[in-house]
């Protein structure tokens, strides 16, 4: 968890308690009111899991493309079409 999402954990525990309401909750974290109405239920469900973002730690499109390209399967099936298609 990075030091933003701490924060917001921070803010959310307020909110839990009454002590903040949504609203300034949502000014805090710098969204908007109904961006961070999104946000409470998954907060709320999956304690500090929910603010994490849903995406860290899955490999990047980059990296999976690139893999795809070294492959030996994509460069026969490649091979194959370029000849079925006449241009090899």
């Amino acid at each position: 968890m990075n030091r933003k999402e701490r924060d917001r954990m921070k803010i959310m525990a307020a909110v839990k308690r009454k002590e903040l309401s949504q609203v300034q909750e949502a000014e805090l974290m710098g969204l908007g009111h109904r961006q961070a109405r999104q946000v409470w239920p998954r907060c709320r469900d999956e304690r500090d899991g929910g603010l994490v973002h849903r995406q860290r730690g899955s490999e990047k499109f980059n990296a999976r493309f690139h893999s795809l390209l070294r492959s030996s399967r994509f460069k026969s099936v490649t091979v194959a079409l370029l000849r079925f298609m006449g241009r090899v």
